[in-house]
């Protein structure tokens, strides 16, 4: 396999998105997290939930029940370059999650699930953005 430096900035450019993404969620910055997204991306959520433009991705980011902590563990991103200003990827995550404070430790459980983002990748005047993420439950409790 080879890969050019242009596909490679390209797809590093990528990858950052998607682990700001769970960061941002992680910390409750949902401003952050919105903002890894194009405006008029989708995001499809693995219960068959749509949200089909940024406005409606902050809304539900917003939703977010407060007393609930979470952790995404990502890892495996792979990102695929379509053209110069579009790309492909698959990230696989593991999600825990836990009722309390941002500030105190809680007892681990194990992973509530481990799925996959599926993403469509866009770069508009220069800047990378997340178009369309999908995403896929492959292991858990999605109860």
């Amino acid at each position: 396999m080879t890969i050019s430096t242009t596909d490679f900035f390209h797809g590093e450019a990528c990858k950052a998105l998607s682990i700001a993404f769970a960061n941002a969620v992680d910390q409750r910055d949902y401003s952050r997290a919105a903002n890894v997204f194009s405006n008029h991306a989708e995001f499809s959520r693995w219960d068959g939930k749509v949200f089909n433009n940024l406005e409606a991705i902050k809304g539900m980011l917003d939703s977010r029940d407060e007393s609930i902590q979470t952790r995404h563990i990502c890892t495996n991103i792979e990102i695929t370059n379509i053209t110069d200003c579009s790309a492909r990827g698959i990230t696989y995550f593991v999600f825990f999650n836990g009722e309390g404070r941002q500030t105190e430790t809680l007892p681990l459980t194990g992973p509530k699930f481990v799925g996959e983002y599926h993403d469509d990748f866009i770069c508009e005047n220069g800047i990378w953005k997340i178009q369309k993420r999908r995403v896929r439950i492959v292991f858990g409790d999605i109860g």
